[in-house]
């Protein structure tokens, strides 16, 4: 509702579908933290490629199953639950696309702004001591701080050939 009138009539509010889109017309699809919560992320990604026009793009950002959160965290990382039902690395993403016929054209792990507050909440420190932390006054403009880090996610670029 909040978008310009001009892209509103363009906006599909459903789940994913190659029937939703015209066979061969889409240029670009971006999947934003979403390609490890499909069970069949080859058969997702082979759905898009279908309303994909050739020299189109995917790009999906989700995260790195090898990053230093990961290691850091491990078990107790964010994204060991089970809504994740598959973990990526930056060369598994790769190995994913190019077995759907994508030519990777650009792999990379992401600089996120994130600020100190949130990284608390992150971490596995009870939550007592993140109620503690956060709720000081005294640190308020402190955790306000935004740094910027390589949070543990993959962002790869594939193209239709």
């Amino acid at each position: 509702a909040k978008a310009p009138k001009a892209v509103r009539g363009k906006i599909v509010q459903a789940l994913f579908s190659r029937r939703l889109f015209p066979k061969g017309k889409i240029s670009f699809i971006f999947i934003f933290q979403t390609l490890d919560h499909i069970p069949e992320p080859d058969k997702f990604l082979r759905e898009c490629m279908t309303v994909l026009k050739p020299g189109g793009f995917i790009l999906s950002f989700h995260h790195d199953v090898e990053s230093w959160s990961a290691h850091l965290l491990g078990e107790k990382s964010p994204i060991i639950d089970v809504e994740h039902t598959q973990l990526f690395s930056i060369d598994t993403s790769r190995q994913l696309f190019e077995k759907v016929g994508m030519e990777v054209t650009e792999d990379y792990s992401p600089v996120s702004f994130v600020s100190l507050k949130h990284l608390i909440w992150l971490f596995p420190f009870p939550n007592s001591v993140k109620e503690i932390l956060v709720g000081n006054a005294a640190l308020k403009g402190l955790l306000s701080t935004t740094i910027p880090l390589r949070m543990g996610n993959v962002c790869i670029v594939g193209e239709k050939i």
